[in-house]
């Protein structure tokens, strides 16, 4: 059986947010690359919490990157 990372983009770190991030961020086969935020106090919680997250401000860049994907 073989193992395969797992790669999220978390859209929104509200209420919940911070558990789902820790959550995800803690499995060791699952990485949230980005976390989407139009709220640049959330964007500040994640970036000095989570430092292998990156805090976005709209979805943007998660779908140009999807894009990009083979």
């Amino acid at each position: 059986m073989s193992s395969k990372n797992i790669v999220l983009a978390q859209i929104g770190c509200g209420y919940w947010g911070p558990n789902l991030l820790r959550n995800f961020s803690a499995l060791p086969e699952c990485t949230v690359k980005y976390v989407v935020d139009p709220s640049a106090e959330r964007r500040l919680f994640v970036e000095s919490n989570f430092q292998f997250s990156c805090a976005i401000e709209t979805h943007q860049t998660v779908l140009e990157d999807l894009a990009l994907m083979p």
